[in-house]
């Protein structure tokens, strides 16, 4: 008579829960790189539609700036300047008046305000300005980096800002980051302008 034997045996509980816990670790693993995948993926696309938005806005400012022109007033094309403000007079969108037009930092989103004028004598009432955004996430302030430097006709630039009159050259540096504490670092965007209505060249 033959006897067999079997010899085939199942998992032992120690062997079980070794097995279980290499399984999560490496599932916790593989989970984890995808989820910083993801994360760093949305933060370029972020980071990229941010630039993109801000490079369109400043290629607009810049153009506005060039084209500043004398008020429906007479008032000089210049209103104000300043490290984060400027405001000119320009024609917008060519109807022969000259819009207010008012670019300024307001926390981290840089925005645009127009004024139209109204009335005979013509009135700038910016009250009742119309404010957009030209670019959010703008992070000048904590980089310590002026979004506006003025250069007067001999390449000079301006230490100060309560004369306008020297000002005819404009250069722009918009510091773009939708999370500083996240790689890649600040975008700075850069452009000028020379404001031709003032017919000095440099």
């Amino acid at each position: 008579m033959y006897f067999t034997t079997n010899n085939h045996r199942g998992f032992t509980l120690i062997e079980a829960i070794t097995t279980l816990a290499i399984f999560m670790i490496i599932s916790t693993a593989v989970v984890s790189s995808i989820i910083m995948l993801y994360r760093g993926n949305r933060y370029a696309m972020e980071q990229a539609i941010a630039v993109e938005n801000a490079r369109r806005g400043v290629e607009q400012m810049v153009r506005d700036i060039r084209e500043a022109r004398y008020s429906e007033t007479g008032a000089y094309p210049i209103i104000t300047i300043g490290s984060t403000t400027v405001a000119i007079y320009t024609d917008l969108d060519r109807d022969n008046d000259a819009e207010l037009v008012r670019f300024y930092l307001d926390g981290t989103s840089f925005k645009k305000s127009i004024t139209n004028p109204t009335g005979s004598p013509a009135v700038y009432n910016e009250a009742n300005g119309i404010v957009s955004v030209v670019s959010e996430n703008v992070r000048n302030v904590e980089q310590n980096m002026p979004i506006f430097e003025y250069f007067n006709s001999t390449g000079t630039e301006l230490t100060s800002y309560t004369n306008v009159t020297p000002a005819v050259f404009v250069k722009v540096s918009l510091v773009v980051n939708v999370n500083p504490e996240t790689l890649p670092n600040e975008y700075v965007l850069r452009s000028s302008a020379a404001i031709r209505n003032l017919k000095i060249n440099l």
